[in-house]
């Protein structure tokens, strides 16, 4: 805003549009002096500079200096479209290259660039439509330096082939997956994350067992489940109408080790613990003869 006084009577007779210029001006001036230098450089040294940012890798900051060239030529408009091809910013660039064929009067470079919309048309049906349960999972692809693409669920353009897929969400375990994009489709993805956890594997003899973790009835053996972090008491009904076999299980997220649990009927019957019964016990060696 304006830093000088304006008297009373100045303030009143202002015209509107007068008013509107100086608030104009005062937000101008408001700005940092690198940014005002910026958007009074001609468009020649702003390309100049783009080139710059580009040769040293520099590509976000050089696609903001394309964009703010007002009326961009076809050199900079080409430029700005490799930039996004590189970003991996498709849809930019697609808009970007179909601006630069209707300026560039050079037939060779325009028929390339014609060349280049039309792949870019094929790139963008060319797609991976990710879905996990549950959703919210942050996915990148091929690299987890080029940032994310999304969080599920989302569709995302691809070039056709080979991609790997990393998907992460906090409290799971990550996903990492190759995948192959075919050219012009769109790729259903469907992902169940599992939680972070210990692999839990129950078995019986005989099978078929009914079995029960903390109370609630998890299947028949063989058995797997994912525990969290806790202590967990497993149950198993080996034959019809005796009392439960019990097993007490542990997990550690922080150090997830397989927990395998093998019941059989002469083992911790029900209110039992881990301690074997007497039946596996390993009987005391005989003294030795004197």
């Amino acid at each position: 805003m304006l830093s000088w006084p304006v008297p009373m009577k100045m303030r009143l007779k202002m015209r509107p549009c007068c008013l509107l210029t100086l608030l104009t001006l005062g937000v101008y001036l408001a700005l940092p002096a690198a940014v005002r230098a910026q958007e009074e450089e001609p468009p020649d040294k702003k390309l100049k500079t783009a080139e710059g940012l580009v040769k040293s890798g520099s590509l976000a900051e050089a696609e903001k200096v394309l964009l703010s060239i007002a009326d961009p030529p076809a050199k900079a408009l080409q430029l700005l479209g490799q930039v996004q091809l590189r970003l991996k910013k498709y849809p930019e660039a697609l808009s970007t290259y179909e601006r630069y064929i209707t300026l560039e009067t050079i037939a060779s470079k325009k028929a390339a660039g014609e060349a280049l919309v039309a792949e870019l048309k094929t790139l963008m049906k060319t797609r991976f439509k990710i879905i996990t349960t549950p959703p919210g999972a942050t996915v990148y692809i091929d690299s987890k330096a080029d940032g994310p693409v999304g969080q599920t669920p989302l569709s995302h353009h691809v070039t056709p082939g080979k991609h790997r897929l990393i998907i992460e969400l906090p409290g799971y375990e990550t996903i990492k997956v190759d995948v192959s994009a075919v050219e012009q489709q769109e790729l259903e993805l469907p992902f169940v994350l599992l939680p972070q956890g210990c692999e839990l594997t129950v078995t019986s003899e005989p099978t078929q067992a009914k079995v029960f973790i903390d109370g609630k009835g998890a299947g028949t053996t063989p058995l797997g489940r994912r525990l969290r972090s806790g202590t967990y008491r497993v149950e198993a009904i080996i034959k019809p109408g005796e009392p439960p076999v019990v097993r007490q299980v542990s997990c550690d997220e922080k150090d997830p080790k397989p927990l395998q649990v093998h019941l059989t009927a002469d083992v911790a019957p029900a209110g039992g613990t881990d301690e074997p019964t007497a039946s596996q016990k390993t009987p005391a060696p005989a003294p030795a003869p004197r």
